[in-house]
């Protein structure tokens, strides 16, 4: 049970931190809603085993895809890896937190 709400917290604070704002593009909401679920796939168990292990490998490697992806979403693609990273490697560490350690905040566009 605590592992169920602690990961339930872990996603709905990652979606605060993608919330739309209005002064985003709508494309680039679109590209950062795909980041985000990538990110859910990736920390949360799924009995189709190969779609946490194909977000997490997408996550962990952040290829040209990956950094594409960010560019799209208006984000810089190093900064982003390094907070998600942070953020799925650590189960104590919230998105939040994960933040607050950085010099930059995620959602700054590049």
């Amino acid at each position: 049970m605590e592992d169920q709400t602690f990961e339930s917290f872990k996603i709905d604070d990652l979606q605060d931190e993608f919330a739309i704002d209005n002064a985003v593009l709508p494309e680039e909401r679109l590209w950062r809603s795909v980041i985000a679920q990538a990110v859910i796939d990736a920390i949360t168990p799924s009995k189709k085993q190969f779609q946490q292990h194909a977000a997490q490998t997408w996550l962990y490697y952040a290829d040209k895809d990956f950094k594409r992806v960010c560019e799209l979403a208006g984000f810089d693609a190093s900064l982003t890896h390094e907070r998600i990273l942070d953020f799925i490697t650590n189960p104590r560490v919230t998105f939040d937190s994960a933040l607050k350690h950085k010099s930059n905040a995620l959602l700054l566009a590049a």
